[in-house]
């Protein structure tokens, strides 16, 4: 069996363990039988998988088509990442609404609806981390008509920049419709009332998910060149979005979120450009591993924080479960911002 194949399955394994722990941990803090050693049990367990994720990161990265060329190389044999990604959303969606609709006829429990769902966000959150924003799109295909007169320096600099805060504006869209998903999904779990309309708000925010990513490609297909400071907007954008969301239920989760973007933005990036050793390629390679291990460490951090505070009645259920949505979207958010490619005639910047 392919090597790949069995690190992909692997990981597919720890997400079904992890949402076993996540769904075990919910079900205690919804019954308001958790205990300090349970907790951390759950907890630690997630931590376990979250390290052994890492290996697998570890052996994936070199075999991972991250560059824009190796993008193009897969579309021209027939492999459409725009088709993928669109196919992973609703796939996923369907399979949310379908365990909705299983919970809502009592056909399993809340303890197993809130176990499946976390691990479908989880896949989908997967497969964003290792998807170039950019695969399988460019420019070529978004112009049909190429202009052939030259432009001077500073215009084509102007619309670069256009279409840079463009596509930072319909990333940020995107995550926000995609944790609005989750939101759905999880937060009314404990009262099971799901109808039609319930249903049909959950796949608008999927359709709007999916045309923000596609236009986030083209946007950011057309500004290729721009360099990575300006990937601020977005940056500032996501994190104040999400830490203001987390903060009306707990401003220490709100706080928690914010630390994990300066981490993942600035930190690790500044550490590694700055003392890193072994090379451009290496240091790029653990940019992306350390961003990873770190942002999973911090959505567990938020995830304790959710079950400490409805523990003692600090939160509500449902802020509780949406508390959980947000922070299994977390390790999407900014890994994506830096993604290097990782070759060895890049230059850190």
């Amino acid at each position: 069996m392919n090597a790949n194949i069995v690190m992909v399955i692997i990981s597919v394994l720890l997400k079904l363990l992890m949402g076993y722990e996540i769904g075990d941990m919910t079900a205690n803090a919804l019954e308001y039988t958790t205990t300090r050693g349970q907790a951390f049990k759950d907890g630690f367990i997630i931590l376990g998988c979250i390290i052994v994720q890492l290996i697998l990161d570890k052996m994936l990265l070199n075999k991972v088509a991250i560059s824009k060329e190796d993008s193009e190389e897969d579309a021209e044999n027939g492999f459409s990442p725009i088709v993928l990604d669109t196919a992973i959303y609703l796939f996923g969606t369907i399979l949310i609404v379908v365990f909705l609709g299983m919970l809502g006829s009592k056909t399993i429990s809340v303890t197993l609806a809130t176990m499946l769902i976390s691990i479908v966000i989880m896949l989908i959150v997967e497969k964003e981390i290792y998807i170039d924003r950019r695969s399988g799109m460019t420019f070529d295909e978004v112009e049909k008509e190429e202009n052939e007169e030259d432009e001077n320096e500073s215009s084509q600099k102007n619309d670069k920049s256009k279409f840079a805060i463009f596509s930072q504006l319909s990333f940020v869209l995107s995550k926000v419709t995609f944790a609005a998903i989750g939101v759905l999904a999880l937060g009314n779990l404990q009262w099971g009332n799901f109808g039609g309309p319930y249903y049909l708000i959950i796949f608008l925010c999927a359709a709007l998910t999916i045309l923000f990513r596609f236009m986030d490609r083209v946007f950011a297909s057309m500004a290729e060149e721009i360099t990575k400071k300006d990937n601020m907007i977005g940056f500032i954008l996501s994190s104040l979005i999400f830490a203001i969301f987390l903060a009306f239920f707990s401003k220490l989760a709100g706080f928690v979120w914010l630390l994990a973007a300066v981490t993942a933005k600035v930190i690790v990036p500044v550490a590694f450009d700055n003392w890193g050793k072994g090379g451009t390629e290496k240091v790029n390679k653990n940019k992306v591993l350390i961003s990873r291990l770190t942002n999973r460490i911090f959505a567990l951090i938020i995830v304790m924080i959710a079950v400490w505070f409805l523990s003692f009645g600090a939160v509500w259920e449902i802020e509780y479960l949406a508390m959980i949505a947000v922070a299994l979207t977390l390790p999407s958010v900014y890994i994506n911002w830096f993604l290097p490619n990782c070759h060895e005639n890049d230059k850190i910047t």
